[in-house]
């Protein structure tokens, strides 16, 4: 179903959702995800995943900061 403008000409309904954008985020979602994931398995074991341990706030925390 097209809408009219005032002048009288069709114009195009667009979609509510746009896949390109859809698809650039959830790619852009996939690599840093990925990233993450990587970084956690580099670095977990020699920097721990203890929140109270010292070495937590230096690796992890810049996760939350960013």
């Amino acid at each position: 179903m097209a809408a009219t403008t005032v002048g009288g000409v069709a114009a195009q309904d667009k979609p509510l959702l746009d896949m390109k954008w859809l698809t650039f985020a959830f790619m852009l979602y996939t690599v840093f995800y990925m990233w993450v994931r990587w970084y956690e398995g580099v670095y977990g074991w020699s920097a721990g995943l203890d929140s109270f341990a010292p070495e937590f706030e230096t690796y992890w925390m810049n996760f939350l900061y960013t």
